[in-house]
């Protein structure tokens, strides 16, 4: 397996090692203050990684942020989102941000505040590839628990969220769509 090395950008394992390999990432990232993340060969051919968010990559994650919002959420009218994009990108450089990446395009992204999952973001030529698994399986290696909010409309993601160990803990209206989203919770038990 090839590896390629990153700055260090918060705690978190390597997803897809053996425990002999993670310990010896552990060891050089702590001696040598980088994380590493493997270069996954993928079944299809070319390599996928999920890296930390750089501000050249902002263009790509705001396309797939904008059109990811206006397909999924039908339910609420297309100005919502586009009035609330600049507001999201000049919050994303800030945010905790993870891209999954194959063969240099950008095709999802996952974006988290602590312990908050803000969002997972495919574009839709790649949906139902298993990407947003994979990006939600790093913020689960990273993360002991895990929250998010899911339009209860959204029948589709909420379907995904309870499909990998989330339970619905409420209800609540959002006060800027009218509509009822779901607080989702998910802990790791070991």
């Amino acid at each position: 397996m090839e590896v390629k090395v990153y700055e260090k950008s918060g705690s978190g394992i390597p997803v897809g090692l053996s425990h002999e390999n993670i310990q010896r990432i552990w060891i050089t990232s702590f001696l040598s203050a980088f994380y590493v993340f493997p270069l996954l060969k993928s079944p299809t051919g070319g390599r996928r990684m999920i890296r930390k968010m750089k501000l050249t990559d902002l263009d790509k994650v705001m396309d797939i942020w904008l059109f990811s919002n206006i397909q999924a959420h039908d339910f609420i009218p297309e100005e919502y989102w586009r009035s609330n994009w600049q507001q999201v990108r000049s919050m994303l450089p800030e945010a905790e941000v993870y891209v999954y990446e194959k063969d240099d395009d950008i095709r999802g992204f996952i974006g988290m505040m602590e312990n908050y999952i803000a969002g997972i973001f495919v574009d839709e030529k790649f949906r139902s590839c298993g990407i947003g698994r994979e990006l939600l399986d790093y913020a689960k290696s990273v993360k002991k628990e895990l929250s998010l909010s899911v339009y209860k409309k959204n029948q589709v993601a909420a379907r995904f969220y309870l499909r990998n160990g989330f339970e619905i803990s409420s209800e609540a209206e959002d006060e800027a769509t009218g509509e009822i989203e779901m607080l989702m919770r998910w802990k790791n038990d070991e």
